[in-house]
């Protein structure tokens, strides 16, 4: 069976309290038999709940990166799910997967090494060797503001498989990761399903993405400057804060979060993502009404929040750079990896057909008994695996505070 372990999590931007309790919910083994610890849906869950211990609380979310003991204690309690071919671990809002970034205002790439900060890529090494792993390859990513579950694998090969079957989850529209998201601003529907298209460009001497029409496909064959995006989304709950200001709980299933997916899905829904300092602007008050205005227009700056929303989270009001995107992945599916009769590591390509969402229920029969052997029988290939991660302690507490529960 796979080992369980706690979670911790990075301090918050806004809050003085710390990540705390990133405690893991950790594997969800799916199957078909009713057993007294298998819930209704027929899904039996294998739950860890057990407390972290609270690093030193702080008021900004990078005075940490450059303490890499720290960084490498968080990361290896926050340890989600392992097994012979892949890990899956929380990652915190605000710490980069990569050790490059873009100047200010500016396409040039710095190495931020250079800076004393740490990022996923330069503690590699020594996750490998705590982890006694002979590689981490990167299969499933967030980008630096949010966080949750990222996924590497030991191989390769292991790799290209989850590579493919994250391609085609994309291109067959499939829902295989869950987000929770608080956003700032009614929305304009409640629940549904949305198509849309991102395109990137310079805007302003930034790398900026935009909502366009479908283009055809020999233009985005030719530009290769597109991506297409499927969301599905449920707000939850919503609460009204301030005049013209309301907050909503929302949980999201994305086809993709390339380009910014989520930060323009949210635009378009005229709700700007709380912690959103890149794509917030565009949302603009005229005479009490929420209005989008053009791209050009706008320009990152630390978001505009009421006194308060800002009174809550114990942030100034002339300052709310330090606000974390509240935007954490909760969910992810992965499928089951098996050797075939030719010794070949493969995987059910009825994986491919099963999304997640409000319906999600019984998917496959699993005999659980004999996951350690190598050699899966016929019945047990057909088996999915959802790697859960609880909420950050900062976004369970603005969770708390605005009654988005």
């Amino acid at each position: 069976m796979v080992s369980l372990k706690k979670l911790i999590c990075l301090p918050t931007a806004h809050h003085r309290a710390c990540y705390s309790t990133l405690s893991a919910r950790c594997m969800i083994t799916i199957t078909s038999s009713a057993t007294n610890n298998a819930s209704n849906d027929g899904i039996r869950r294998h739950v860890h709940f057990s407390p972290a211990p609270q690093p030193a609380s702080s008021s900004r979310s990078g005075e940490n990166l450059n303490d890499k003991s720290y960084l490498l204690e968080c990361l290896l309690r926050n340890v989600l799910f392992k097994n012979e071919h892949c890990i899956a671990i929380a990652k915190p809002n605000g710490f980069p997967m990569q050790s490059i970034k873009y100047e200010e205002n500016s396409d040039k790439k710095i190495d931020i090494r250079a800076e004393n900060f740490f990022s996923m890529s330069t503690l590699k090494n020594d996750l490998k060797r705590y982890l006694n792993v002979p590689d981490l390859f990167e299969v499933f990513t967030q980008k630096r503001e949010f966080g949750g579950i990222v996924l590497f694998c030991f191989q390769k090969d292991v790799q290209n498989l989850l590579s493919r079957y994250f391609k085609n989850a994309k291109i067959n529209k499939l829902h295989i990761s869950e987000y929770k998201v608080i956003s700032v601003g009614k929305m304009t529907k409640q629940e549904g399903v949305d198509e849309m298209t991102i395109e990137q460009n310079q805007i302003n001497n930034n790398v900026m993405s935009t909502l366009v029409r479908q283009p055809s496909k020999n233009k985005q064959k030719m530009h290769g400057n597109y991506t297409n995006l499927a969301v599905k989304f449920k707000v939850t709950q919503s609460s009204k804060v301030a005049f013209n200001c309301t907050l909503n709980n929302v949980t999201v299933w994305p086809t993709t979060t390339k380009w910014d997916a989520l930060e323009m899905f949210f635009i378009h829904k005229m709700s700007a993502i709380l912690g959103d300092h890149k794509y917030s602007s565009r949302i603009r008050n005229l005479l009490d009404k929420q209005v989008l205005v053009k791209p050009e227009q706008a320009h990152p700056e630390p978001q505009a929040l009421p006194k308060e929303v800002c009174s809550l989270l114990k942030v100034p009001e002339s300052d709310t750079s330090n606000i974390l995107s509240h935007v954490f992945c909760t969910k992810l599916i992965i499928p089951k990896l098996f050797y075939d009769g030719n010794r070949t590591l493969t995987y059910n390509r009825m994986c491919n057909r099963k999304s997640l969402g409000p319906d999600f229920g019984t998917y496959a029969k699993e005999n659980i008994h004999n996951t350690d052997e190598q050699t899966i029988n016929c019945d047990q290939q057909k088996s999915l695996i959802i790697i859960e991660a609880a909420l950050p302690t900062f976004f369970q507490e603005t969770v708390n505070y605005f009654n988005l529960m």
